[in-house]
């Protein structure tokens, strides 16, 4: 593992590079947010979901491509093990996949994406063992008919008996690692029911709320899409949220909402000299190896299969696309009218950067489940594919 330091001083190189930009867009500092896709398997059809709409096969992320890119986490900040699929559909693998992430970097914040259908008490004991520092459930709806409308697959039932659970556990322990984050993709469906979601939220412990309104891959997104008065509306709901629901989680509003940036989000009001910091700070590998700028522009712009990490990282198609958000000449057209947050992510200001790794807490927990996990891990990839 490299020490501490390299880290700091790769965050600082990101930094020089988005204030002073290279004309032919290449780059000096190495990724700090390494985003690799276990799997585009899953057992949700939700309305917004790219996987909804998709047309290829599912596929897994080979053990060759895996072992070619887990080395980029040496000087992450972040990796997340997450993209169109539920990684719990095979957890052997996925923790198999964290052990390895863990031998190149066990100071990273490590977390992951789920739907929670499948993340029992159990399960969130393994993760916590393994040494993972956030969980995020996808929750759209607070009341059942929503949650099955919304998110097809699932039932609101079974969400709310595991995370009854998972509370239970985590008071039996007196600690809240792996934290609890939730992610919610709003449209004119379901926005009314944030209050809902907030109270949600508070009464499963979640320390982090994320709401975001992206749906590009919808065939129905322009009937999605939140109107001008639905914003005003929005507004006030987030003004209520805030107001009694701070002192209990951190919630962010992302700007494809329609809203300004709240005072609890100064990153997002950030000067930057490019467009969008993405391709200057993200690394993503979907599970067939296609290589993306982003998790909402889906056109890979190349694929990782016969090239290093170098080639594509300072290749032709990376370097384009920094230049054009540079320059602001022919950018995207999903890049031109963005207005995600992500634009800002990691500028001076964004929350914990750098950060270690928090201490993780009951230790009578992992020696308990120390065995476990090792048996679990010799499954994972020594399966090769799922």
């Amino acid at each position: 593992m490299l020490p501490p330091r390299v880290k700091r001083e790769n965050v600082r190189l990101f930094h020089r590079e988005i204030t002073a930009p290279q004309a032919d867009g290449s780059i000096r500092n190495l990724p700090l947010l390494v985003a690799l896709e276990a799997t585009t398997r899953c057992n949700f059809k939700c309305v917004h979901c790219t996987n909804t709409f998709a047309k290829e096969a599912p596929v897994d992320l080979s053990l060759e491509l895996f072992q070619r890119v887990v080395p980029l986490v040496r000087t992450a900040h972040e990796v997340y093990l997450f993209g169109d699929g539920e990684v719990l559909l095979n957890t052997p693998r996925h923790l198999a996949m964290i052990a390895g992430i863990h031998e190149q970097n066990s100071a990273c914040e490590l977390g992951f994406s789920t739907n929670g259908k499948l993340l029992t008490p159990e399960i969130y004991e393994l993760y916590c063992a393994a040494g993972v520092q956030y969980i995020q459930i996808s929750v759209d709806a607070a009341s059942k008919e929503l949650y099955a409308l919304m998110r097809r697959g699932g039932r609101l039932e079974e969400l709310r008996h595991n995370l009854d659970g998972i509370v239970a556990l985590r008071k039996r322990w007196r600690g809240t690692q792996p934290q609890l984050r939730m992610a919610t993709v709003i449209s004119k469906q379901n926005y009314n029911e944030l209050p809902l979601l907030a109270e949600f939220a508070k009464q499963y412990d979640f320390s982090y709320w994320y709401i975001n309104a992206e749906y590009p891959h919808n065939p129905g997104r322009d009937l999605l899409r939140l109107t001008a008065e639905d914003v005003v509306a929005l507004n006030r709901i987030r003004e209520d949220i805030l107001a009694r629901y701070s002192s209990s989680f951190l919630t962010i509003f992302d700007p494809s909402t329609g809203l300004a940036a709240s005072a609890e989000e100064p990153w997002l009001k950030a000067d930057s000299p490019v467009h969008c910091t993405v391709p200057w700070q993200r690394f993503e590998m979907k599970a067939n190896g296609d290589i993306k700028v982003c998790p909402y522009f889906h056109e890979p712009i190349c694929s990782m299969p016969g090239r290093s990490f170098e080639e594509v990282w300072n290749g032709g198609e990376f370097r384009r696309v920094r230049q054009a958000l540079i320059s602001g000449k022919n950018p995207p057209q999903f890049c031109a009218n963005c207005k995600l947050g992500m634009r800002w992510q990691y500028l001076p200001g964004f929350p914990g950067l750098p950060r270690p790794r928090a201490a993780l807490a009951w230790s009578a927990v992992r020696s308990r489940t120390g065995r476990k996990i090792r048996a679990l891990t010799k499954l994972g990839f020594g399966l090769g594919s799922a």
